[in-house]
């Protein structure tokens, strides 16, 4: 399917839930009709409804991105960025985004191929998450309503400028505060106040975070305006000095809770490896006695540790390993789980070499091996101590390889050090790399450091996904960070951590959030999608709980066919192109084959894996299926 008729598809799928005032933005407000702004340029009308309208000009990316702004702003639309972004690249495509009112609007400019190479524009509408007032003058403006925030220009005076952000974040239904009183102000007050040559001022709302207004007189003579999201502590030194103590209180006994509890798991697992190891040993002597026939071996005598052959030269430690646990360069297939204190992984070399490596590569370390019974051409079973901890590898050929398997509290050492990104006794994770944000659709955070990134949306969704060249720790400091800095919540169920990738869940303002890390060669490959819960059970198209729904739609102008979980369902033309009034199904998880079947044309095949809990949408086209993930 060409690239260009799978973004008109997904336009279409995105207008296909974005029905109802519900999911306009604000109740108050009617919902905006794309269909009605202006086409400056137009040759061909491509597609309009109220949530999406694109058409194409014969002018240049450039020259239909200006006249579409000054088109929009002789109707009250004021244009804004995205802050804390780079200027993308003007020449092959420009995003636009625009507000009047409470209503949020973006344009997408960008050259088309499927249509003769003309300049296509799609008008989208958007739901803003937080409505902030801007100048009427405003220039040079930064707004993010997720975040949010908020920076202008306008030529009002302090005053003047402070009057008219009281009056309407008041008409918003924010309240203003004083941090020197610690309570509202009433309405006629100053609501100012003054600290050097700025002027400032707090503003609070139920179940919201309070924001705080900076107003200053640059040298153009010219006021700048900041709008910013602020703790509920900055608004009261007292509150913020008591809040610190409680903190730390609670930190420290949440520390202490902790170091009791791993001493508990370090002295249960010295207590199964002291098990195991005398079971080992007990096997191995009865082999050893029925073999020599009653052959009596000295106490003091020792196994000879079996060598590597000849041929096989000496193994190296795998470079760019995440883990404070050396690895052999042949080591695949790395599965490590840090709460059960286990390793397993492969080799392609001889279970003499991987045996030689750990005896070489530990000892630096500080751990002291003791020697076992079991250690022949075929198998090798390794005991290391250093002070309480203990680590045991057993060493086997199997087929074509050796694996490698290992346990003991001294891996549930490495694995919080892994996970946690903590300092181990004497061997020192990888320095973290500081990665700077900047934000995507939705006010979503990836990397500015990435090589290559993107993001999307439909109408209960958001993602992002990037591409950057660091360590999974690395990346995972930045989203811990960035994503409280959001009033995103960590949760513990269901995360996943290692060398090798992440997975978290978190709640965020909008709904339940996913992080997903994997790591390729020397980068790591991110995902942060959000679903949007409240707009989702508004639109009451959520499925049971456990099932997926299934949205079907024809842009087609004659009715086709689609075949999915051996149901046959016949879609007329148009149904459910421009609302959610096509077929529908509810299904358990998993992956699916469909066909279409568009009249005097062979069907065409394709699958789609859904998962728990999900809204995706399935358009059928002239290539065939288009399926979307929409919540």
């Amino acid at each position: 399917m060409p690239p260009s008729l799978r973004v008109s598809m997904l336009a279409t799928i995105c207008a296909l839930a974005l029905v109802g005032s519900s999911l306009a933005g604000r109740a108050a407000d009617a919902p905006l009709d794309t269909s009605a702004l202006p086409r400056p340029g137009a040759v061909k009308e491509i597609y309009q409804s109220a949530a999406s309208t694109i058409f194409t000009s014969n002018a240049s990316v450039a020259a239909t991105a200006e006249a579409t702004i000054r088109a929009l702003a002789a109707l009250g639309w004021q244009q804004y960025e995205p802050p804390f972004t780079g200027k993308p690249d003007t020449t092959s495509s420009q995003t636009l985004s625009f507000k009047k009112g409470a209503q949020g609007l973006s344009a997408f400019v960008v050259i088309a191929p499927a249509q003769n190479n003309a300049t296509s524009v799609q008008y989208g509408a958007v739901a803003l998450q937080t409505d902030l007032p801007f100048p009427r003058d405003a220039s040079a403006t930064e707004y993010s309503p997720q975040r949010p925030y908020l920076k202008a220009q306008t030529a009002d005076t302090l005053e003047k400028a402070l009057a008219y952000f009281g009056e309407e974040m008041a008409a918003r239904g924010w309240s203003v505060w004083s941090t020197k009183n610690a309570t509202k102000i009433s309405a006629g007050e100053n609501i100012g106040e003054a600290s050097g040559n700025a002027i400032f001022a707090h503003f609070i709302k139920d179940r919201t975070a309070p924001l705080r207004l900076t107003l200053v007189r640059n040298e153009a003579a010219r006021t700048v305006v900041e709008i910013k999201a602020i703790t509920p502590d900055e608004l009261n030194p007292q509150i913020a000095r008591e809040a610190a103590l409680a903190e730390r209180d609670r930190s420290a006994r949440e520390m202490k809770a902790a170091q009791d509890a791993a001493r508990a798991r370090m002295a249960q697992s010295d207590k199964q490896f002291d098990n195991m190891t005398a079971d080992i040993l007990k096997q191995a002597q009865q082999a050893a006695a029925g073999a020599l026939s009653g052959a009596r071996v000295p106490p003091a005598t020792r196994t000879p540790a079996v060598p590597a052959s000849a041929n096989e030269a000496p193994l190296r430690a795998l470079s760019n390993n995440q883990m404070p646990l050396p690895l052999p360069e042949t080591a695949d297939g790395l599965n490590f789980k840090g709460e059960d204190g286990r390793l397993e992984f492969t080799s392609s070399s001889s279970v003499a070499a991987v045996a030689d490596f750990y005896r070489t590569a530990m000892k630096p370390l500080g751990w002291k091996e003791q020697r076992s019974v079991i250690n022949n051409a075929n198998m090798v079973v390794l005991n290391f101590d250093k002070g309480r901890k203990k680590i045991s590898f057993t060493v086997m050929q199997m087929g074509q390889n050796t694996k490698i398997s290992g346990h003991g509290s001294g891996l549930e050492t490495v694995a919080t050090a892994e996970v946690d990104t903590t300092v181990g006794e004497t061997n020192q994770p990888a320095a973290l790399k500081n990665l700077e944000a900047e934000e995507k659709t939705g006010g979503l955070p990836v990397p500015k450091e990435s090589t290559n990134s993107g993001s999307s949306q439909t109408p209960f969704r958001l993602e992002a996904e990037a591409t950057v060249s660091a360590d999974i720790n690395s990346v995972l400091a930045f989203y811990r960070r960035e994503l409280a800095a959001r009033n995103w919540t960590e949760e513990a169920k269901g995360a996943q951590v290692n060398a090798n990738g992440a997975r978290l869940n978190f709640a965020s303002p909008q709904g339940p959030a996913m992080l997903k890390l994997e790591r390729k060669k020397s980068d790591t490959v991110i995902l942060l999608a959000v679903r949007k819960q409240a707009d989702a059970a508004r639109s009451g198209l959520l499925p049971k709980v456990g099932q997926v729904k299934i949205l079907i739609g024809n842009i087609m102008d004659e009715a086709s066919e689609i075949t999915i979980n051996k149901k046959t369902i016949k879609v007329a033309a148009g149904v459910g192109a421009k609302g959610p009034d096509g077929p529908t199904l509810e299904l358990p998880p998993g992956k699916y084959a469909f066909s279409i079947k568009n009249s005097g044309k062979p069907a065409k095949t394709d699958t789609v894996t859904v998962g728990a809990d999900e809204i995706w949408g399935l358009m059928i086209g002239p290539g065939g299926g288009l399926a979307l993930q929409m919540y």
